[in-house]
């Protein structure tokens, strides 16, 4: 999750968990439960190689959001700057030096903790549903630009 994303869904969520949204000062009580660790490595393994492929350009074209007692749904089309080269296992008859927008529908389910910590992810796609639009060079957005242009949204988000 981005960290605009995450800031917005946090918040979302603390204000639906705070006792004044709901009228009274009772939360309902769950057992914490921790990641379990093939779990936790799988969610950091995909985080770390869309990083050092460069294909962490994404964000929600549309997006549905529901917060609830136990965390965070969203139902997304999702838009993904990837890299030609990465895009061998998808079938896709992708030029390996090129970009490509790849859209798709995506099902997102962010487990909390009655503290507001998150303790799952899990991530639906439809991948029978890629779209595949190769980008003009000019049209690229690369991480540096992203982050660049995002800076003074990021500065104002919030974990807290």
């Amino acid at each position: 999750m981005g960290p605009v994303l995450a800031a917005v869904t946090l918040s979302y969520y603390r204000r639906h968990r705070s006792p004044r949204s709901r009228g009274h000062s009772v939360l309902k009580q769950r057992p914490v439960r921790e990641p379990c660790p093939p779990c936790r490595a799988a969610v950091e393994d995909f985080y770390r190689e869309t990083y050092e492929s460069r294909s962490n350009v994404m964000g929600a074209r549309t997006m549905n959001m529901c917060v609830e007692d136990s965390g965070v749904t969203t139902e997304a089309y999702w838009a993904h700057v990837v890299p030609g080269e990465f895009l061998h296992d998808h079938g896709a008859d992708a030029d390996a030096d090129a970009h490509y927008l790849v859209n798709y529908n995506i099902f997102q389910v962010f487990a909390h903790t009655d503290e507001a910590q998150l303790i799952g992810e899990r991530i639906y796609v439809d991948s029978a549903g890629y779209r595949y639009e190769k980008l003009p060079p000019k049209d690229v957005v690369t991480p540096e630009q992203a982050r660049r242009e995002l800076a003074p949204l990021l500065s104002r988000a919030t974990l807290a």
